[in-house]
């Protein structure tokens, strides 16, 4: 987990600076990110990180179409894991 430190614009997404400081030197194969938004989905993309598109709203589903995976609810994750 990782969070804003200051309020440096370019840190924010789609920017993948809090991927990269989350996955401190791991792989980015070694993680996956689950996000409910495009910039999300970019920030994912950009750090080679696996992505779960939340599909929260069902005019996301779009949006997040080209995630590995998709869901529309956080319970199949939990019970996935």
């Amino acid at each position: 987990m990782a969070a804003r430190e200051d309020a440096r614009t370019d840190r924010l997404k789609p920017s993948p600076y809090l991927l990269h400081q989350a996955l401190h030197g791991r792989r980015p194969a070694a993680a996956v990110f689950v996000g409910d938004s495009i910039t999300d989905l970019h920030a994912a993309e950009t750090a080679a990180v696996p992505f779960i598109g939340y599909a929260n709203k069902p005019d996301k589903l779009h949006g997040l179409a080209r995630s590995a995976a998709l869901t529309t609810s956080m319970t199949l994750l939990v019970e996935a894991h």
